[in-house]
């Protein structure tokens, strides 16, 4: 992996104006050397540095990794459900990918996911977020200290060990497995203990997979709101997650699914995170 090059340049930042939308170009990796390179070719035409920073944040050329996973997984809220309907309500949070975080000055983390849900419902909220009983959470990783892990546990991945879903009755349920691997959840400071945060939900009863598309960033109060009339909002606003992500740490991205006979089918997947090297 291409390390952040050694360089004198010394910028001080400027306001951009907010980014709204993933570009097709924001999907492909940018290594920081070629952001380093092109500051300096536009330093040379004479340009000044805080107008080549306005420039290429303008252009969304950031350092970024970019994270892909494209195998379709059937999650089943029932698969960990006990059979006894008034004892407890089926739920399941599946493993479906990761992304490693390792740099600092994290700016923002974008998700990308392809999926749909079961294709009916019988409560209504048929192409909307209305009764959406499918959802997508991430949640941030961190290594436990002085973990004995075998170098099997480390290079195997979490997201799908020996090619089988992993999956869990709740997000918080999977602490013991992530441990064992080496890893455990990252949970906020003080009274703030939060180790999950919504990413987006599914269209309720839609028979086609549709696209959804998420950017956090830094700093930035994501403004939720309904994506149209009578739709709801399915879209979560992140609040904290950049912030509390830090070099070694990994971002897990979760598929959710609650109630009885809701299924949650994933196409592919992606996790982009850009940074800084100016």
């Amino acid at each position: 992996m291409a390390q952040t090059p050694h360089t004198n340049i010394r910028v001080q930042a400027v306001q951009v104006p907010p980014f709204r939308n993933m570009s097709t170009q924001a999907l492909h990796p940018v290594p920081p050397s070629h952001v380093v390179s092109t500051f300096t070719i536009l330093r040379c035409l004479g340009i000044p540095d805080e107008l080549i920073l306005y420039i290429l944040a303008i252009a969304e050329y950031y350092a970024r990794e970019v994270s892909h996973r494209r195998k379709r997984v059937t999650f089943r809220a029932n698969s960990h459900f006990n059979g006894v309907i008034n004892d407890s309500e089926p739920s399941m949070a599946g493993l479906y990918m990761t992304a490693s975080v390792p740099h600092n000055r994290i700016r923002s983390v974008a998700f990308t996911m392809k999926s749909r849900d079961q294709a009916w419902a019988d409560n209504g909220g048929h192409g909307t977020y209305h009764n959406s009983h499918t959802w997508f959470e991430a949640s941030i990783l961190q290594r436990v200290v002085g973990h004995g892990q075998s170098d099997h546990d480390l290079v195997l991945p979490l997201e799908h060990p020996n090619g089988e879903p992993v999956t869990f009755r709740s997000v918080y349920a999977a602490r013991d497995y992530l441990r064992q691997h080496g890893w455990d959840f990252k949970f906020g400071d003080g009274d703030n203990l939060k180790y999950t945060w919504k990413v987006h939900h599914n269209v309720t009863a839609m028979n086609e997979f549709r696209e959804y598309n998420v950017r956090w960033v830094k700093g930035e109060k994501m403004l939720v709101v309904p994506e149209g009339e009578g739709m709801g909002i399915g879209i979560g606003d992140g609040e904290g997650f950049v912030e509390s992500l830090q070099p070694g740490n990994m971002v897990l991205l979760w598929a959710r699914a609650e109630q009885f006979a809701w299924v949650h089918i994933v196409d592919e997947a992606t996790i982009v995170t850009e940074y800084e090297v100016l």
